[in-house]
């Protein structure tokens, strides 16, 4: 059906737009590369992954980096309440796992604590975004 985009009101902050850029531009190579050359995962994972496996986690990458390139073309908070939403689950999911699993992760690698890190941010990304989606009255309620 025709129609137009509604305008956008609620832009998001520079710090937040800046952080899903780093996310945009550092997951879309990397995945790329683990889709064409799994075999890199053994320096750029923090644990073993097979082939397959590799190209999963590059499929999955690539579309992280893709969501978050798009969050930032959007550039409104309503605009990207599911993905922020679904940004703040994914990292919370990945960090009970990391809980559950780290004795699989090689902590050694510096590429262990980027990962970590890289959690975090999504944690913080994803409830940047969701917080400032919520509609006005429940902003307005909750301070």
């Amino acid at each position: 059906m025709p129609g137009t985009d509604p305008e956008r009101e609620f832009s998001l902050k520079s710090w937040h737009r800046g952080l899903l850029a780093v996310h945009g531009v550092v997951l879309i190579p990397f995945g790329v590369a683990f889709l064409f050359s799994p075999q890199l995962t053994t320096h750029l994972w923090p644990w073993a992954l097979m082939p397959l496996t590799g190209r999963a986690v590059g499929t999955w990458l690539v579309g992280l980096g893709i969501a978050a390139a798009h969050a930032v073309s959007e550039n409104d908070a309503l605009r990207i309440r599911v993905a922020s939403i679904s940004y703040l689950v994914f990292g919370l999911l990945q960090l009970l796992a990391l809980a559950r699993f780290g004795s699989e992760v090689v902590w050694s690698k510096p590429v262990a604590w980027v990962y970590l890190a890289f959690l975090v941010s999504t944690l913080v990304a994803g409830l940047q975004g969701w917080l400032q989606s919520r509609p006005p009255l429940e902003r307005q309620s909750s301070v």
